[in-house]
């Protein structure tokens, strides 16, 4: 699958820098929200951030602000780059994603991958920016509803699979893709390159903790969330896998099975989160998502 961003996607990315803090979360930052099954539309927000980043804790904070704010509609992916140094987190599978973020600055996110103002003047700004994207994505009607079932999970293969199942809301036809994405929480290393830069330290703002640790924050004092491990159908999804030609009608149920075989051994299954969406190919936007969390326990 080519995995270029087509200009229309670049325009469609909602960029938000992060000037003050957030809400207390106690280390290490381990999300144990579950996305409730009952809302019916659920916000993919996308972040870009790095270990060598200074100011990417402020993304980490927020993170963490939005799960707690919206846990029935907020589904992360933190997508580590390397920014200046080598993140160990990071996957060659996202160089392009790199590319991008990284000429859009770091931390960012991109929320269903729809457009939004950009670099607000304070942090009341950005605020009331992201509640304004996030209700606008929230409100939307959208054409699906979508969850996860049939998780199989093999602790002796490390094979694991899902499926992603969408029922048809509204009639629509066109090309929507499937897409699949892998994430992973608590990932931490106890090397100097697990170590998180931190601009924040020892300042008067509340940054949830970071404020309380140096620069940067020691790798066995930082467990990383929401990690982005594997896209299955890249940015784009993959053209067909929901006929761009069939007219979907309200009840008709869609659905695709994603597997990866041989779970590498450095991923904690027991962490693992399987994220399945659906993309509108014409403007690159997302029209729902679902989440399955912490499958192979």
């Amino acid at each position: 699958m080519k995995k270029k961003i087509a200009p229309i996607i670049v325009i469609g990315i909602a960029i938000i820098v992060f000037f003050y803090a957030c809400d207390k979360v106690k280390a290490p930052y381990t999300n144990k929200i579950s996305i409730d099954g009952s809302s019916i539309k659920r916000v993919l927000c996308e972040e870009g951030t790095s270990t060598s980043c200074t100011n990417c804790p402020m993304g980490i904070c927020t993170l963490e602000k939005m799960i707690a704010q919206y846990p029935k509609n907020f589904i992360p992916v933190a997508f580590h780059f390397n920014l200046i140094t080598n993140d160990p987190m990071y996957k060659t599978e996202f160089a392009e994603y790199n590319n991008l973020f990284a000429t859009l600055g770091m931390p960012c996110v991109v929320i269903d991958r729809k457009i939004m103002n950009s670099y607000p003047a304070d942090y009341a700004s950005v605020c009331s920016e992201y509640a304004t994207a996030m209700s606008a994505a929230i409100s939307a009607p959208p054409p699906v509803d979508m969850s996860i079932t049939n998780i199989q999970w093999d602790k002796t293969t490390r094979n694991l699979s899902y499926t992603v199942r969408a029922v048809v809301l509204a009639n629509f036809i066109g090309d929507y893709r499937f897409s699949g994405i892998l994430t992973e929480d608590s990932v931490h290393g106890t090397t100097s390159v697990w170590a998180q830069s931190n601009s924040f330290a020892h300042t008067s703002q509340d940054m949830c903790g970071f404020e309380d640790h140096n620069n940067p924050v020691p790798a066995d004092s930082m467990y990383y969330d929401h990690v982005a491990r594997h896209i299955f159908d890249g940015w784009d999804g993959i053209q067909g896998s929901i006929s761009a030609t069939t007219h979907h009608i309200t009840g008709d149920t869609l659905t695709k099975t994603y597997s990866y075989i041989n779970l590498p051994a450095g991923w904690n299954a027991a962490q693992i989160n399987v994220i399945g969406l659906i993309i509108k190919h014409d403007d690159g936007t997302i029209v729902n998502a679902c989440q399955a969390v912490h499958v192979g326990k």
